[in-house]
């Protein structure tokens, strides 16, 4: 997969939602190999890369909020 990092965030949440759809599908049809396990963790990796951001931008809005009220 492509450096995370250097992936938009609404491509991100699409990917989230594929990769959770197919990850629903595969617990329903008995998958427990490698595959699995592969979903699972790019599913982690995603999640932790929009929280991240979301982090990010909750961190740079209240920082420019704070600059605008002390000006």
């Amino acid at each position: 997969m492509e450096d995370i990092k250097n992936i938009q965030t609404d491509t991100l949440i699409d990917m989230l939602a594929k990769f959770t759809a197919d990850y629903s599908t595969m617990l329903k049809e008995g998958y427990m190999d490698d595959e699995l396990t592969n979903c699972q963790l790019t599913i982690d990796s995603l999640q932790s890369e929009i929280t991240a951001r979301k982090n990010i931008e909750a961190t740079i809005s209240k920082y420019k909020f704070v600059s605008s009220v002390t000006k």
